[in-house]
């Protein structure tokens, strides 16, 4: 019985697209803060976005306006 090796080092390998390795930081910013609060690493900017998104939207809820607390993403 013999075993064959499979060459594949001239194949062409998919690159992965630079939008897979860049991440994306979430802010909390409140003046009862002495700094911002970073949140993440966020895989894409809209996962980041829909978090924030769904953050605001709970201390909108809770009646807190945006100008006490907010969620941002960081460009």
């Amino acid at each position: 019985m013999s075993t064959q090796v499979f060459d594949d080092s001239n194949l062409d390998r998919p690159k992965c697209p630079s939008s897979m390795t860049n991440t994306f930081t979430v802010r909390f910013e409140s003046p009862s803060l002495d700094s911002p609060e970073y949140i993440g690493p966020f895989y894409s900017e809209d996962d980041a976005q829909d978090y924030c998104d769904a953050r605001n939207g709970s201390l909108s809820l809770s009646g807190i306006p945006s100008w006490v607390a907010c969620y941002s993403v960081v460009d």
